[in-house]
């Protein structure tokens, strides 16, 4: 009995939620948190000597301000018993909450049954909007939960005897690589403490978020438990919101900020000392150098993302063009300068237009990874760069 009891059931993978996009605005989400009915995501790791698997599906509830967004299932396979987490989720201006999750445990071949759920029955922050997500912040969750476990013979219900309580931190941003892919995250630690009758714990979580995509891995700081990310089905949504900012970067004039997001047309300006990254709603990432000059604008059919142009007059920006999402009849990403178009799908280069003299413009592109379609303005001819390759078009 104690051991089905003590199963894991509190390895909560928030990998998606689930909910109408309120507009066509990214900003009002977190874009570490993507949403959308039927969203799914499936894990596969190890607890202790155990392969373990699971699969997450989002299922959509409410659209609205502080409403329930929706429902999170998570069904996992490896453990003596199959265990399912349910979890009820909210968003607000991109913040998300959730109730502790209710559990369920089977184990038929015992007739064995369990179910632990939420006692306090409300909301908590789990994870702050994007624009409060710098180094170093920190946020505190606490619960009490109720047992109620069938067995051969008896029933025993354990009220408010399960407690916890965590403070979870902003540890800093990581690339890491996963079965699904590599990825650029948000690395977040949650330090729990747990008590209950006979068994007190207190352990660390260490979480990785990728934009456009959620969960991509979870791990004990021991080592003893961990989950990586195998597959997801995800839609894009449109728009785009800024991840890092330093010095006087701007967005149509106005000083950009950590969250700061856009659906439509953007003016971006990116002067000496200063730097600017953003992620797009398909997982794309662009980093503006000190120098940049450009106008970005995002098509967005049907509140999905379905391409962007970037329009750029001067200065460099380096690339990571996510292939996940972007169909083949889709251009995904193009860039205009004043000598080229680029086209860029599932690619990570460099572009940097400067002005050599007055009305003489040279565009310098350099392809580490993937693939790049150019096409000269002067001439018309098209080009397309391998990795490795640099060129120059005037």
């Amino acid at each position: 009995m104690k051991a089905l009891l003590r199963i894991p059931l509190v390895v909560l993978a928030l990998a998606g939620l689930s909910m109408d996009l309120p507009g066509d605005d990214c900003s009002s989400q977190n874009i570490f948190f993507p949403l959308g009915q039927g969203f799914t995501w499936s894990y596969q790791g190890v607890s202790g000597k155990l392969s373990i698997s699971s699969e997450v599906t989002c299922t959509a509830i409410e659209s609205g301000p502080a409403s329930i967004a929706g429902e999170l299932r998570e069904v996992f396979q490896g453990y003596p018993a199959r265990l399912t987490y349910t979890t009820l989720v909210r968003t607000d201006k991109g913040a998300v909450y959730s109730v502790e999750p209710t559990k369920q445990g089977d184990a038929p071949e015992l007739n064995i049954s369990a179910i632990v759920s939420d006692k306090l029955g409300h909301f908590q922050l789990y994870l702050p909007a994007v624009g409060q997500l710098g180094q170093g912040v920190g946020w505190s969750r606490s619960g009490g939960e109720v047992w109620s476990v069938d067995f051969p013979g008896g029933k025993m219900d354990q009220n408010g005897s399960y407690r916890q309580k965590n403070m979870t931190q902003v540890i800093g941003t990581e690339t890491i690589a996963v079965p699904a892919g590599k990825f650029t995250t948000l690395k977040v630690q949650a330090d729990y403490d747990i008590q209950s009758p006979g068994y007190s714990a207190s352990y660390s979580f260490i979480r990785w978020y990728a934009p456009a995509v959620g969960l991509v891995k979870e791990m004990t700081a021991d080592g003893s438990t961990v989950k990586e990310l195998t597959a997801y089905h995800v839609t894009p949504c449109c728009g785009f919101v800024v991840t890092s900012v330093k010095g006087d970067a701007r967005i149509d004039g106005n000083p950009a900020a950590l969250g700061m997001g856009g659906s439509e047309e953007a003016h971006l300006e990116v002067p000496p000392g200063s730097a600017m990254d953003l992620a797009l709603g398909d997982g794309s990432l662009l980093k503006l150098s000190e120098g940049v000059d450009a106008r970005m604008k995002v098509f967005c059919p049907e509140k999905t993302l379905d391409r962007t142009v970037i329009d750029v007059i001067r200065g460099v920006i380096k690339s990571t063009v996510t292939k996940t999402f972007a169909p083949r009849s889709s251009p995904g990403i193009e860039f205009q300068t004043p000598t080229c178009i680029v086209g860029v799908r599932g690619t990570e280069f460099s572009l940097e237009v400067k002005e050599e003299e007055e009305g003489h413009f040279l565009t310098i592109i350099k392809v580490a990874s993937g693939e790049v379609w150019v096409q000269s303005k002067r001439n018309g001819r098209e080009t397309v760069l391998q990795a490795g390759t640099t060129q120059v078009f005037e």
